[in-house]
């Protein structure tokens, strides 16, 4: 029977924080394949964020939650789960995930156009008055006006004859007002008296605005209607961003692999959208900002959906019950809903500047025998193929350029560390 005072240590948790190395996602490497995977699978930063909404989106501020905060801040918060978090990018303070492009990063921007004021005033005239012309066969006011009133005139009811003159007079008045007032402004115009003649000429346009207008009122009060330019009313950006990271465990019989490799980075995601614990009560998570060089930036995003699959298809798991493979697919969403040209006085916007920027975020590229940016930036090596593709049709000293960075390369290989399966299998 086993010592109940020795605890297994399968149990038990990390006693120190176990480190997580980013990027996370990244399939397991030795020296030969660590360029390849790095250079060849694209990368989301995440950078996690408090907000502080205003009034207006002016006030709106996304503060950074990296180590500010307290014991708030995503550090202390995952070193609280029994994790430490160290980015791949020296300097970066954000979560790195390598993803697989399984799903089309799609961005939808929409205008809205719709009627004008006028195109509503019109319509409701057009349509309580549209009846009533083709009841009379008439397309303007004061035909189906003259057509009723003759009807009603011919009635031996000395009521609806009375209806009828009184229309009789609302038609002529209708129709001949305009044609009046005009006519009485050209007279005075022409007048020999010069006081006369003045106040007539400024009569004249204003008389054939009135007989403009009582003609378009005829028509319309008979059913016409007027087509008027559609307007912008507002406009919307609808981006749908979704990652899949997989996690590989190369020994999921070790509880520090499965650590390290399963549990760890795990924390570190759900972390940044799992709302915060205040006792008996809960609040908000964090949120981000997101960028994916040459694919998408969110400068105030939020996760929206993380979903977990354990074991992926066939259930990758151990004899000891722990996982070898997780799959987690991170579905994205932005807390502005419109695209515009320039932020303004805020710069948590979507804008088209940061739009155009984002898809020339040029990286650099990992030489073969490197771990990361760092080494080579150290050493003074750049890729020769980075050279190359800055300017393909003038490559410059490209074959003595590769020669010596692969043997550079050759020398950092046959001298590195055992390779990540020879260090697990010793343990």
């Amino acid at each position: 029977m086993p010592d109940p005072q020795i605890k297994d240590s399968a149990t038990m948790g990390p006693q120190q924080p176990m480190l997580v190395e980013g990027p996370i996602g990244k399939p397991p490497t030795d020296s030969l394949s660590n360029s390849v995977v790095m250079n060849s699978m694209p990368i989301c930063i995440i950078e996690p964020c408090t907000m502080e909404f205003g009034i207006s989106s002016i006030k709106t501020q996304m503060k950074p939650a990296w180590t500010e905060g307290g014991k708030d801040s995503y550090l202390s918060q995952l070193k609280d789960l029994g994790y430490e978090y160290k980015p791949y990018s020296g300097g970066v303070k954000a979560i790195e995930l390598m993803y697989v492009p399984d799903s089309m990063i799609v961005e939808s921007l929409q205008n809205t156009y719709g009627d004008t004021f006028l195109n509503r005033m019109t319509d409701a005239v057009g349509e309580g008055f549209g009846d009533f012309g083709q009841m009379t066969g008439s397309r303007n006011f004061s035909g189906g006006l003259d057509t009723l009133m003759k009807n009603l005139q011919g009635s031996n009811n000395g009521v609806m004859n009375a209806i009828g003159t009184g229309m009789d007079s609302a038609r002529r008045l209708l129709k001949e007002g305009g044609a009046a007032a005009e006519n009485a402004t050209n007279s005075a115009a022409g007048s020999k008296n010069g006081l006369v003649a003045g106040a007539g000429r400024l009569g004249q346009g204003a008389g054939k605005i009135i007989s403009s207008a009582a003609g378009m009122a005829d028509k319309l009060l008979g059913g016409q209607r007027l087509d008027f330019p559609s307007v912008w009313k507002n406009s919307s950006y609808q981006p749908t961003y979704s990652i899949t990271i997989k996690l590989y465990n190369p020994n999921p019989g070790s509880v520090e692999s499965t650590q390290k490799y399963i549990a760890g980075p795990l924390a570190a995601i759900m972390l940044l959208a799992t709302p915060m614990g205040m006792g008996d009560t809960y609040s908000w998570p964090f949120f981000c900002k997101v960028r994916s060089p040459g694919m998408f930036k969110i400068p105030a995003a939020a996760i929206q959906n993380i979903t977990i699959t354990k074991g992926g298809e066939y259930i990758s798991q151990a004899y000891s019950k722990m996982l070898g493979y997780v799959e987690v697919r991170i579905d994205f969403i932005s807390l502005f809903s419109t695209l515009v040209t320039s932020s303004g006085s805020t710069q948590w916007k979507n804008t088209l500047k940061e739009y155009l920027e984002n898809l020339v975020d040029k990286q650099p590229v990992l030489t073969m025998g490197y771990e990361n940016i760092d080494e080579m930036s150290a050493e003074g090596v750049i890729n020769p193929w980075e050279q190359y593709e800055s300017n393909p049709r003038s490559p410059k000293n490209l074959t003595s350029t590769v020669n010596s960075t692969m043997m550079a390369s050759t020398r950092r290989v046959s001298d590195s560390k055992k390779s990540l399966y020879e260090e697990m299998k010793g343990k």
